[in-house]
């Protein structure tokens, strides 16, 4: 009872900090998304966001190991085993560089080759989508590298930290902003230098950290095949789910660029930034569930993961429609106050991006007791074909000539089936869950406290309120109510 009492504690406080960096973050991409928008053009930003997508393409091989890497530390880390976490942290770090030389191969080679022959780019813009490649590849390596040492700071629940480094980062952002309206350079290539100046930055401080904090943080280079080859195997079988996920997300971009173009591309990515960082919002409390879920499972303690796993959805999902709500409800007039020119069909891929992320959040604490089982073969296989095969679906649908909205429905389609495989694939592998419990206790109640919320908007969007005080009664009433 005592060790529950303080983890309950120690989640609490993790969420508030999590929260403090959220909010932190909230405030200052509004501001800086809107003028590197302005700055950049709509144009600019809407290369910006496929090119440097091109990249992201290849993070799923580094995906499926940064999930392994989570896991195996957070495990020994609960089973107070600190030789074996020593040696799991260097075999990840060891592991993480291959994968960025690998990256770093592919993204030169297949990805070059994708960037000039195959992306809708006006001509005079290909030298600087090259500026942004480049600067994405590094960025790339970088993220890749990291990821031991942020997977060490989370097992440690040492969310603080991120706080803190947080405040730096947001007055980096603010630098950026600033240095992008005097530089006299062009606009692209200057923003993704000083983007990628302040992710090395922030990464260099990291490392730092979990240096002076962490003593399994100092590599040793010594292969450990028995440590190598659990969480190879493992990250092995969560590759294609990641691959799949990154081919979808990228996959939805490119398609829209091959049809329609960069301008609709920078609606897919200015709906992807926002429903981001709603979703950043909400799953600070999964970030902070998930080493608890983890370590109550490695100690077999499955009264703890069940009730936890209730906790984080119930959690993130009323947090989620905290923000959610009023913005799918008020999302053109949010936009068009944001941007003051709401490029065509953001507005409609927001809101289906909202309902998608529902399912999302929900699936992502179900696949939390998934990894910690290690039960990953046809988890992956059956979660990731649900993304994949709608990028064919998405693609004859635009082909021939149904609506782009109508036919970027296909995504809500994939976050919906999904979430249904991950509920039958735990019931299956972990037979002591109440699966029953978590959709009663989790879904069905959450429905409920909503759908009053959704049903007052409703009657306010009828009244005879300006934007503006509709917009502010709504949200206070669904805060109330929530």
């Amino acid at each position: 009872m005592v060790d529950n009492v303080s983890n309950n504690k120690r989640i609490a406080k993790n969420t508030v900090l999590l929260y403090f960096r959220m909010l932190l973050s909230i405030l200052v991409s509004f501001y800086t998304s809107r003028v590197v928008i302005d700055v950049l053009g709509v144009e600019d930003y809407g290369i910006y966001g496929v090119v440097g997508g091109v990249v992201s393409m290849f993070s799923f091989i580094n995906a499926s190991m940064a999930g392994a890497t989570s896991r195996f530390l957070t495990c020994e880390l609960g089973n107070r085993n600190y030789d074996r976490l020593r040696d799991t942290f260097s075999s990840a770090l060891i592991i993480h560089v291959l994968i960025a030389i690998i990256v770093l191969m592919f993204a030169e080679t297949v990805g070059l080759w994708f960037l000039n022959h195959k992306l809708v780019i006006p001509g005079d813009r290909m030298n600087a989508a090259h500026w942004v490649y480049q600067c994405s590849i590094i960025s790339a390596m970088l993220t890749i590298t990291q990821v031991p040492y942020n997977s060490l700071i989370i097992a440690h629940e040492r969310m603080g930290v991120y706080a803190y480094i947080e405040i730096l980062n947001v007055l980096l952002k603010l630098l950026i902003v600033y240095i992008l309206m005097i530089g006299d350079f062009d606009k692209l290539k200057l923003y993704s230098v000083l983007v990628l100046s302040v992710s090395f930055l922030i990464m260099m401080i990291y490392r730092v950290y979990c240096s002076k904090n962490f003593n399994e943080s100092h590599v040793r280079l010594v292969i450990k095949p028995d440590v190598m080859r659990p969480m190879l195997s493992f990250s092995g079988w969560d590759f294609y789910g990641n691959m799949s996920v990154t081919f979808f997300i990228q996959g939805v971009a490119i398609i829209l660029n091959f049809f329609m173009g960069p301008l609709v591309n920078a609606a897919n990515s200015i709906a992807n930034t926002v429903q981001g960082i709603i979703k950043g919002f909400a799953y600070n409390i999964i970030q902070a569930f998930r080493p608890q879920i983890i370590k109550q499972y490695s100690q077999g303690n499955m009264e703890m993961v069940n009730n936890y796993c209730i906790s984080a959805t119930q959690f993130s999902l009323l947090l989620f429609s905290l923000m959610a709500i009023p913005v799918f409800w008020k999302a053109e007039y949010l936009l068009t106050l944001w941007l003051g020119e709401v490029p065509e069909f953001t507005v409609s891929f927001l809101r289906i991006t909202l309902i998608s992320l529902i399912f999302n959040l929900a699936n992502n604490v179900i696949n939390i007791p998934i990894h910690a089982c290690g039960k990953m073969k046809w988890f992956s296989l059956i979660t990731g074909s649900c993304f994949l095969i709608s990028l064919p679906m998405l693609y004859f649908l635009i082909k021939f000539d149904v609506s782009v909205e109508i036919s970027y429905l296909v995504t809500l389609m994939s976050y919906i089936m999904c979430l249904l495989c991950s509920i039958l694939i735990l019931k299956y592998y972990v037979h002591s869950l109440s699966v029953k419990k978590i959709i009663f206790d989790a879904y069905f109640k959450y429905c409920l406290c909503v759908l009053p919320s959704i049903v007052i908007l409703l009657i306010i969007n009828n009244s005879d309120f300006s934007d503006i005080i509709s917009l502010l009664i709504g949200v206070i009433l669904n805060i109330i109510i929530i």
